[in-house]
C-alpha cells in the first residue's frame, strides 16, 4: 500500500480508538471510569450448540465500526452510518435456484424455496440492469447444495455457488476497486468490492470475483475475466485470508436493500463496534440490544454471533433478566454475587464464548432488562464473588423456585457437591395473589379447569351433593390445568354467562411453587420416555410410579409398566416426563384406581378391560378414554379414565440446587441482607472481592 494510504489508514484507525474509548466511558456507571472494566466476558447470542442463523443483521441508532480482523484495531475498518441495517453471513456454498430481472417474480420464487431453507435474494448490476438472484444457503459443501435441489422446487437447472474467489486488482482507495468491480459488472461478469488487509495488515480494497463452487469453475471466470482484461494479472485468493465481500441483498418483506458482507469462515473474526451511545441490535436474536461490541465468526461450521462487553455490564442485563426489579435490592444483590460467580466460574466453556445467553447457562436479554435496581445491585457488590474455604470459585447454581425444599446435588446428578445442600426454602411467596381454578365435570364425560374471577359459586347442588358454578362472561376459556398457555394448555372447551358446572376441586393457578400438568395420554408420555430413555417402554404405557426419592423428595427414579426407566441423570426426568417444571412431583394415574366391596375385598385396576365396566346414567358403557368420577365417603372427588392417563402434581421450578430466586425474595422480605441470604444457600464459601 502506498505511503499516503498507510497515514490515512492510519488517522483512521486512530480517530475509530478514540470513540472507542469514549464509548466505554460512556457506557461506564459514575463514579467507574473505563480502566476499572478489565474484565470482559464473551457471551454467546446465536452458536451451533444453543442455536444458530445463517446470517445475522446489526443496527444501531450510533454509526458502526465493522473491523475486518476483529479486535485487532491495526486492521481495516468499515464504516456504517446510523440506522441502517447491517447483515454478516460465512462464504460457502448456495443452491441458485432462479436469476432475474423482474423483483415480483424473484419474490414469488423466494417464497416458494424458503420453506426448505435459508432464502435470501441478492442483486447485483449487469450490463445495466439488476439481476435477482434467489437463493438457498448455508451448504457445508457442492454435493450438499446439489442433494438439495432434488427437493427444492426449481423451475430450470439448478447452479451452485461457492466460496473460491478470485481478484482482479487490487487498489489504494474503494472508489477504485468499484470502479474495477462495476466495469467487470457491465461486461456481465458479477464483481464485488472487497476489504481486506494488505501484506503489512493495513486496509485494502480489491474487485472479487467468481464464488466458484470448484476450481475448474473458478478457471473458467477467470477466462472470462481475460476476454474484457487482457494481460490482466488475475490471482485466486488465499483462503486464509480475513475479508469482507460486499454485496447488495434484498429484505423480502420490505423490499429495501441492505448491505450483505461475506467472511471468511476459517478462523476470521467480524467485530462490530458502535461508539457507545447507543447499543447494538441483533434482528435475528428477537430484536434485543446490546452493550459493548458484537464478534461475527465460524465455529463447528455455522455462523456464530458473540457480545463482548464488560462483565459488570453483562450482569446489569443478567440481573434483570433472572429477577424483577420490584424485588427487594438485597434478593438482587444477592443475585449479582451468584450470577457474576457463575459467569466467572465457567472459562471458554464454548471456546470461543464463556456463557450463552440462555438458561443453559444464565439468561441474558440484553439493555431491555436492565433497570436502575438491577444496575445498583451490581454496583454494591461490583467484584465480589463466591469461594470455597480453599479459594476457588464455586459454581453458583440458582433455579427460580425450589419447591419448599432445596435440592441435594444426588438427586439432580447422581452425585454430591460440598457447597450445594437440601435444607427448607421459604418459597411459597410465589403462590401469593395467585388465582384458584375450579375444577368441573364437562358435558362429554371430561374434566377442565375455569379461573374463580371468571364464575360465582351458586347455592345449588348436584345430585351428588358437590357444589355448582356459574358462569359470569362469554368465551370463558375452559382449559385441562389450571393454567394461561395457548400453546401447551389450550382451550378445550368454551362457557358462556349463565352456564353451570359442578366443582370437583379447587387448584390454585401453577406458578413457580406449585404447579399441575397433565392429563397425559399414554401414547404422549411413551413418546416422550422413549426419546430419553431409549425402548423404556415397550407396547402401552399402563402404570407409571414414583419407585425412588432423595434427600429433599425429589424423584430419583421411576418404573413404566413397572420396569426403570434408566437416565443419564436424575434431573433428566423432567425432560423425559414432557417438560416438567421440577422434579419434585406425585403422579395420578387416572386410569388405575381401588374398589372397596362387601366384605372389606379390595380390587385394583388399570384401566379398560380389567373387569370394569363404567355406566353413563342410561346405562351405556362409557368409551374407552372418557373420565368418570369417584366420590369417596367424606365426599372427596377424584377424576378416573377408563384408558390410562397420567397427571402430575409438584412443586419448584428448575433443578433446585443452590440459591432460590423466590426464597430469596422471601428472605429479602424478612429481613435478611444479600450476605445472609448466600450463607443460606451456599454451604460454607466465603465472599470475596476480586
Amino acid at each position: 500500500m502506498p505511503t499516503r494510504t498507510r497515514q490515512r489508514t492510519s488517522r483512521a484507525i486512530a480517530g475509530w480508538l478514540v470513540i472507542a474509548m469514549m464509548s466505554l466511558m460512556l457506557l461506564a456507571p459514575a463514579g467507574h471510569a473505563a480502566g476499572a472494566e478489565s474484565t470482559e466476558i464473551r457471551v454467546a447470542l446465536l452458536i451451533s450448540t444453543r442455536g444458530t442463523v445463517p446470517a445475522a443483521t446489526f443496527e444501531s441508532a450510533s454509526p458502526l465500526a465493522v473491523a475486518v480482523q476483529g479486535s485487532d484495531a491495526s486492521g481495516p475498518v468499515i464504516r456504517v452510518e446510523a440506522d441502517r441495517q447491517v447483515r454478516f453471513s460465512m462464504s460457502g456454498y448456495a443452491l441458485i435456484v432462479r436469476e432475474t430481472t423482474d423483483l415480483a417474480a424473484a419474490l414469488d420464487a423466494y417464497y416458494a424455496v424458503s420453506p426448505y431453507g435459508h432464502a435470501e435474494i441478492m442483486a447485483d448490476e449487469l450490463q445495466g440492469r439488476t439481476v435477482y438472484q434467489v437463493r438457498l444457503s448455508g451448504y457445508a459443501s457442492k454435493a450438499e447444495a446439489e442433494s438439495a435441489a432434488n427437493r427444492v422446487p426449481l423451475s430450470g437447472a439448478p447452479s451452485v455457488a461457492g466460496p473460491l474467489y478470485a481478484s482482479a486488482g487490487t487498489f489504494a482507495t474503494e472508489a477504485e476497486a468499484e470502479t474495477m468491480a462495476a466495469f467487470l459488472s457491465s461486461q456481465g461478469i458479477r464483481a464485488w468490492t472487497t476489504v481486506h488487509p494488505d501484506a503489512d495488515g493495513f486496509g485494502a480494497y480489491s474487485a472479487w470475483f467468481g464464488e466458484a463452487a470448484t476450481s475448474g469453475d473458478l478457471d473458467r471466470e477467470m477466462a472470462a475475466v481475460l476476454t474484457v482484461l487482457p494481460g490482466a494479472a488475475l490471482r485466486q485468493v488465499d483462503g486464509t485470508v480475513p475479508y469482507l465481500v460486499r454485496r447488495t441483498e434484498i429484505a423480502a418483506g420490505t423490499k429495501d436493500r441492505i448491505t450483505h458482507y461475506r467472511f471468511n469462515p476459517s478462523g476470521q473474526e467480524v467485530r462490530i463496534s458502535g461508539d457507545g451511545s447507543f447499543p447494538i441490535k441483533v434482528h435475528e436474536r428477537y430484536g434485543r440490544t446490546y452493550r459493548g461490541s458484537m464478534a461475527v465468526t465460524a465455529y463447528e461450521g455455522k455462523l456464530a454471533v458473540v457480545n463482548v462487553l464488560p462483565l459488570e455490564q453483562y450482569l446489569y442485563a443478567v440481573v434483570g433478566s433472572e429477577m424483577p426489579g420490584s424485588w427487594p435490592i438485597e434478593a438482587l444483590k444477592a443475585q449479582a454475587v451468584a450470577a457474576r460467580t457463575y459467569a466467572r466460574s465457567k472459562g471458554l466453556q464454548y471456546k470461543i464464548a464463556h456463557v450463552s445467553d440462555t438458561t443453559y447457562d444464565q439468561a441474558y436479554l440484553g439493555t431491555s432488562a436492565e433497570s436502575q435496581r438491577s444496575i445498583e445491585a451490581v454496583e454494591a457488590t461490583r467484584g465480589e464473588v463466591l469461594k470455597d474455604a480453599s479459594g476457588l470459585l464455586i459454581e453458583a447454581l440458582y433455579a427460580s423456585n425450589h419447591g419448599g425444599m432445596s435440592a441435594d446435588p444426588s438427586e439432580v446428578w447422581g452425585n454430591g457437591v460440598s457447597h450445594l445442600k437440601s435444607a427448607p426454602s421459604p418459597d411459597q411467596v410465589a403462590e401469593r395473589d395467585n388465582l384458584v381454578w375450579y375444577r368441573i365435570m364437562l358435558a362429554d364425560g371430561t374434566s377442565g379447569y375455569v379461573r374463580s374471577d371468571l364464575a360465582v359459586e351458586t347455592d345449588a347442588k348436584s345430585e351428588s351433593g358437590l357444589p355448582v358454578i356459574e358462569v359470569t362472561g362469554d368465551g370463558v376459556n375452559i382449559r385441562r390445568a389450571p393454567r394461561v398457555d395457548n400453546t401447551d394448555n389450550p382451550a378445550v372447551a368454551q362457557a358462556n354467562r349463565g352456564d353451570r358446572f359442578t366443582v370437583i376441586g379447587r387448584d390454585v393457578e401453577s406458578n413457580a411453587y406449585s404447579w399441575i400438568r397433565g392429563p397425559y395420554t399414554s401414547e404422549q408420555l411413551k413418546s416422550s420416555i422413549n426419546a430419553r430413555s431409549a425402548n423404556a417402554v415397550q407396547g402401552s404405557l399402563t402404570t407409571l410410579e414414583v419407585t425412588g426419592r432423595g434427600p429433599s423428595g425429589r424423584v430419583t427414579e421411576i418404573a413404566a409398566n413397572g420396569k426403570s426407566v434408566n437416565v443419564s441423570y436424575p434431573d433428566l426426568y423432567r425432560s423425559a416426563l414432557n417438560g416438567l417444571p421440577s422434579t419434585l412431583f406425585d403422579i395420578e394415574e387416572t386410569g388405575k384406581f381401588s374398589v372397596l366391596a362387601a366384605f372389606g375385598t379390595k380390587r385394583e385396576y388399570t384401566a379398560a378391560g380389567n373387569g370394569l365396566t363404567v355406566l353413563s346414567a342410561k346405562g351405556e358403557s362409557r368409551p374407552a378414554g372418557n373420565e368418570f368420577y369417584i366420590l369417596d365417603a367424606k365426599g372427596n372427588v377424584r377424576a378416573a379414565t377408563t384408558a390410562p392417563a397420567f397427571r402430575f402434581i409438584g412443586r419448584g421450578f428448575g433443578h433446585g440446587l443452590g440459591l432460590s430466586q423466590y426464597g430469596a425474595l422471601s428472605l429479602a422480605e424478612s429481613g435478611y441482607d444479600y450476605r445472609d441470604i448466600l450463607a443460606y444457600y451456599y454451604d460454607g464459601v466465603i465472599i470475596a472481592k476480586e
